[in-house]
C-alpha cells in the first residue's frame, strides 16, 4: 500500500484501490522505477518474503507519515539504513504541531517488529487516531 492507492471519495471516505495487479497483470510494464518506489513502503518482514497481514500497517504508517509530511519519510535512505532496526532514526521528524496521540498512533503503525507491531484491529482501538 502507498498513498497513490489511497482514493477519496465526494464523502471523504478512504479507498483502497490498485491491490498490485499491475505487476501480476502486465509484469513487462511494471518498470525497475515502480519497484524500487515499492520497497520503500515495504515492512522489514517483506524484505524476507515472510508477508504477513501486519506487513499492511507498517505501509500504512509510512504511507501517513508522507501524506503528514508531504515527502516520503525515507526516500534519502540508503539500502543498508531501509533495511536497518534503527530505520525510526533516519526517519523526516514529525511536524511538532501534531498532537501526541497522532504522534502516537503513527508510531504504532511503523513498529520494527512484527510480533511486536499492532494488527489493524488493535489500532483501531488507539484512541486519537482520528486527529492524524
Amino acid at each position: 500500500m502507498k498513498p497513490s492507492n489511497l482514493l477519496i471519495s465526494d464523502q471523504g471516505r478512504i479507498v483502497l484501490g490498485d491491490y498490485g495487479l499491475k505487476r501480476l497483470i502486465a509484469p513487462c510494464c511494471y518498470s525497475n522505477e515502480e519497484r524500487v518506489l515499492d520497497s520503500l513502503y515495504k515492512a522489514p518482514e517483506e524484505w524476507k518474503q515472510q508477508a504477513v497481514l501486519k506487513s499492511d500497517v507498517w505501509s500504512l504508517g509510512i504511507s501517513l507519515r508522507e501524506l503528514v509530511l508531504g515527502v516520503h519519510p525515507c526516500s534519502c535512505l540508503t539500502d543498508n539504513q531501509l533495511h536497518s532496526p534503527s530505520i525510526h532514526e533516519y526517519f523526516t521528524p514529525l511536524p511538532a504541531e501534531l498532537s501526541a496521540a497522532c504522534v502516537d498512533f503513527l508510531d504504532k503503525c511503523v513498529v520494527w517488529d512484527v510480533n511486536e507491531r499492532p494488527s489493524v484491529k488493535e489500532l483501531m482501538d488507539v484512541s486519537g487516531w482520528e486527529s492524524c
